[in-house]
């Protein structure tokens, strides 16, 4: 006790004076603390938890590190992801724009600023939602188990971002030109100014469909600037393109790509799983059509040599020969697309290659 009034006497009005054995705190400041007792001298943790009770951060075991890891985001996080609906995109998106806000310290450090500006100004209503080919369930399901882990402060940012890009993004039908492996992506400069084409898989950037040197993976291109694009293309008309853009997007699909042995249909269901090599169920009994696609995977299949000996693709005759070609092969993604409207999102991928190790193995 002596040593105690010692300490108090000489350090009052500068330290926080904590006797251990009655517990008793005189003047208490927040710059420094010593102790006085007969026990050993308290550990740094021991007197946090007394005195400022900070929460300590998340300690990620495998990587032996400190990963921090904010209790409020993380809860935010969560209830976004057991809330999100596949069927309603748009409170999801409404929800993540606004943990941005509310985290905006947080964001700010793992996020550039035009692309955090431009998601924090933006609502559902100004992009059209879930237009990927990309399992948005699939990837919230895996962000969810993520964020339940602990991943930590960086993690979840980015996490948040690229889910608002990949629900905001709106993939085309068109195969990229230099890659021929992922659909563009229609996107747009700073302030929506400029369209572009992007392939989220080699990076190549289109403008006018001419590729350039640009890096630039670009924003999300806005729901006005896709309605313009659709309309000056011609893949909705005017009047379609303001009553039928805006719906949710069928989840079964069928895609249209030739392949030697098989039918060049290919029907997926809403999982996005194979169901069926052909003409789907709702207009298999229509013979008319069944014999168009015969006659098209017939002449198909003439473009290839396969003796037992070698297999070869040998191509067209004559440029005519495989316009003609492609001129059936529209007119029946046309036809489909127009009868299944509305049941299954109809896909074009429509191209030949140059020799057989090309040939694409989907």
């Amino acid at each position: 006790m002596v040593i105690h009034k010692d300490l108090k006497r000489r350090l009052g009005g500068k330290y926080a004076v904590l006797n251990k054995i009655t517990g008793k705190v005189d003047k208490v400041f927040p710059t420094a603390t010593t102790v006085a007792s007969s026990q050993a001298i308290p550990s740094e943790a021991e007197l946090n938890s007394a005195i400022v009770n900070k929460p300590k951060p998340v300690v990620d075991k495998k990587a032996k590190t400190h990963v921090r890891t904010y209790p409020g985001l993380k809860a935010d996080l969560l209830k976004v992801y057991q809330n999100f609906d596949i069927e309603n995109l748009g409170p999801t998106y409404d929800a993540l724009v606004d943990i941005t806000k509310l985290y905006r310290r947080r964001f700010t450090k793992y996020t550039g600023q035009v692309t955090l500006k431009t998601v924090q100004q933006s609502t559902a209503k100004d992009y059209i939602l879930g237009h990927t080919d990309k399992n948005l369930s699939e990837i919230v399901a895996n962000n969810k188990d993520m964020v339940a882990k602990n991943i930590g402060n960086a993690a979840m940012c980015r996490q948040v971002m690229q889910l608002i890009d990949i629900m905001s993004r709106y993939t085309l039908d068109e195969l990229c030109f230099k890659c021929n492996l992922a659909r563009l992506q229609l996107s747009t400069t700073n302030a929506h100014k400029r369209l572009l084409k992007t392939c989220p898989d080699c990076g190549a950037v289109f403008v006018n469909n001419k590729l350039t040197n640009i890096t630039i993976t670009g924003l999300p291109a806005n729901k006005l600037q896709v309605k313009m694009y659709l309309r000056k293309t011609g893949v909705v008309s005017m009047a379609a393109a303001t009553e039928s853009i805006d719906t949710t997007m069928p989840k079964r699909k069928i895609r249209l790509f030739m392949e030697w042995g098989s039918s060049f249909i290919w029907v997926y269901n809403e999982d996005n799983e194979l169901i069926k090599n052909g003409l789907p169920d709702e207009l298999y009994p229509d013979s008319g059509l069944v014999v168009k696609v015969n006659v098209l995977n017939r002449q198909y299949s003439e473009l290839f040599t396969n003796n037992g000996y070698e297999f070869r693709y040998n191509g067209f005759k004559t440029h005519e020969d495989e316009n003609a070609f492609e001129r059936d092969f529209n007119a029946i993604y046309e036809e489909i697309a127009e009868r299944t409207r509305g049941k299954y999102r109809v896909i074009n991928e429509y191209y030949f290659t140059s020799n057989t190790e090309d040939v694409r193995d989907l």
